[in-house]
């Protein structure tokens, strides 16, 4: 089952960019690593920022908080 305006894109022989979610690891100011999940629908992206570690470990834990809440099926705020 596709969305409508999927469906009328492929009805009408457009190609349809799909919705692409990961997770990355950016450096902060203060030297943390942030950790985030990246959304990508349509050429637009919006970053859910998950938290910000200096340690391995807690940078491993916020890793896996992000994979959880990705794979629970997406962000907090329900946008996409």
């Amino acid at each position: 089952m596709t969305c409508g305006p999927c469906w009328e894109a492929h009805q009408a022989g457009g190609f349809i960019l799909p919705s692409v979610a990961y997770v990355r690891t950016v450096r902060t100011a203060s030297g943390a690593r942030a950790v985030q999940i990246v959304h990508s629908h349509r050429g637009s992206r919006d970053i859910e920022h998950i938290g910000s570690a200096h340690t391995d470990a807690d940078v491993e834990l916020l890793k896996a908080v992000a994979r959880q809440r990705l794979a629970a099926g997406g962000r907090a705020s329900g946008r996409w």
